[in-house]
């Protein structure tokens, strides 16, 4: 289980939540909250998908709504080892330097 562990983090990125955020036990709002993080708490992104991110905050692991995240800036290949791709406009993790085409999404999953 350890191991498991270990290398789910592997390719942990590191981010923040810009307001208020809920750290929930599953991707789920009806799921039971693990804690609620501060504006500008730093945290570890395990892994997202279209609409949660798993993470690390506050020495505790959950969930919290994708859009409530901001990576922090890095390049489309290690955005992706942790599922962050289609970010679009209106996410905190957007950056207009990696949108070449200005299309409002940056890194499309092909």
């Amino acid at each position: 289980m350890l191991l498991a562990a270990t290398v789910s983090n592997a390719h942990a990125h590191p981010g923040s939540v810009p307001a208020t955020a809920r750290l929930y036990t599953q991707a789920s709002k009806s799921s039971p909250v693990v804690a609620t993080l501060p504006a500008k708490a730093a945290l570890e992104i395990i892994a997202c998908n279209e609409k949660w991110c798993k993470v690390t905050a506050q020495s505790k692991t959950g969930w919290v709504e994708r859009p409530l995240i901001k990576a922090r800036y890095g390049r489309c290949t290690e955005l992706s080892k942790i599922g962050l791709f289609d970010i679009r406009r209106n996410e905190p993790s957007y950056t207009p330097g990696l949108d070449r085409d200005n299309d409002g999404t940056p890194f499309r999953a092909w």
